[in-house]
């Protein structure tokens, strides 16, 4: 009866020690992102990012009493082979439980993490993502893009730049993107768009990646002197300098610029030739009380030149997102329960309601759910102009526009 007492006494205290270490131990968090290379500028965004959003869960007391513990990878100019290693290098050998990133490439991300059953949150914004989840989503159930795909940048942005109180000159738009996938798929939308309009298409033309010299482009663009200028490249110094030497000899054109003009670097290098620039993000932080206050303090984590009004957010949500799914279940292993649970919860985030259906695990865009927003910079700063209830200004004409 003694030693029957002395083992029950052990294995008490073994299950004891069990549920104390496990109590203490840390949650992994991978963070695959290009901190070198080209892309640098985003991958420094989603670095401070995320640790913003890990040191504030972990100052409320982590997730299931557990803290969160980061491990970066550098996927440095995010070819496949880089994007593969991280894969192994994070889930096989650092063991994470999440997958956290701001984009490392399109489609081979979700197929290299996909292999494993960790949750994996992108915004990549990416149709070959969703195009790769789709080929077998019973594999790649651990995907979740909170970023729409690439038309909705072109939809909603058509949308806004011909109802804008503008009485343009003519119908004709002149369309110029980088030659990469994700810029081909915006552009070509946008001439969808424009077409369907009835506008005319005066000019497309695709450019290499880094393009700093635009002297044949702009001949071109003067001599059929567009109302409207499509441009999109995922580079702040290309578009910066496009807009340095278009307005030397400026057409009576609109420019409209999805995204790029997020980056802080672009604000810095155009100057006084970005003010009138039109453009347009599919997930931000709303200028309401809640999101002032979380901009506050982001910029007093990391200083105001490293703002942005997407990236915060966006992993902000995805990983408080995660933190509600994982309570939720009880246990930050259950995958398949922490992505089911995902598929049939809406989250109200700070950007907006996240839904993610079954068919794309692609979050929702629109007014009612993660609405999109539209800005043009004035005197060096973003104005949103829409949706409605965020409006912070008024559109202006470029100075450029005669």
């Amino acid at each position: 009866m003694k030693k029957f007492t002395v083992v029950l006494l052990i294995s008490f205290l073994l299950i004891t020690s069990i549920s104390i270490s496990m109590a203490n131990s840390t949650i992994r968090v991978g963070v695959p992102l290009p901190l070198t290379g080209p892309y640098a500028h985003d991958g420094l965004a989603g670095t401070q990012a995320a640790t913003f959003a890990v040191e504030e869960i972990n100052k409320a007391g982590g997730v299931l009493g557990s803290q969160l513990e980061m491990f970066f990878y550098d996927v440095e100019d995010v070819m496949p082979e880089k994007v593969i290693a991280s894969a192994q290098d994070l889930i096989m050998g650092k063991k994470v439980n999440v997958l956290v990133t701001f984009w490392v490439d399109y489609g081979v991300d979700v197929k290299s993490y996909g292999r494993f059953d960790v949750p994996y949150f992108s915004g990549a914004a990416s149709s070959l993502s969703l195009e790769a989840y789709q080929e077998d989503p019973n594999t790649y159930w651990n995907f979740f893009e909170y970023n729409p795909t690439e038309p909705e940048y072109s939809r909603q942005g058509w949308v806004k730049m011909v109802e804008l109180p503008y009485e343009y000159p003519n119908k004709k738009v002149f369309v110029i993107n980088e030659d990469d996938n994700w810029s081909h798929v915006i552009a070509n939308t946008y001439v969808e768009m424009a077409e369907s309009d009835n506008w005319e298409v005066v000019g497309k033309e695709t450019v290499p990646i880094g393009i700093s010299e635009w002297g044949g482009i702009l001949t071109k663009i003067r001599a059929t002197n567009p109302s409207m200028i499509f441009m999109i490249t995922l580079s702040p110094i290309s578009e910066a300098s496009f807009l340095r030497q278009f307005q030397t000899n400026p057409t009576n054109s609109l420019i409209f610029m999805p995204y790029t003009p997020i980056a802080p670097e672009f604000k810095e290098l155009a100057g006084e030739f970005g003010n009138g620039v039109l453009w347009n993000q599919l997930v931000v932080n709303p200028p309401t009380p809640e999101g002032e206050a979380f901009k506050k303090a982001f910029i007093e984590r990391w200083g105001e030149e490293y703002w942005r009004i997407d990236t915060p957010v966006q992993i902000w949500d995805a990983m408080h997102l995660w933190k509600n799914a994982v309570e939720a279940v009880g246990k930050v292993d259950s995958y398949r329960e922490i992505a089911n649970y995902i598929e049939s919860n809406p989250y109200e985030g700070l950007a907006g309601k996240y839904v993610y259906p079954k068919e794309t695990h692609v979050a929702i865009s629109g007014d009612e759910y993660v609405p999109a927003g539209f800005y043009q910079v004035q005197d060096g700063m973003d104005v949103q102009l829409t949706p409605e209830r965020y409006k912070q200004g008024e559109f202006m004409i470029p100075r450029w526009i005669k």
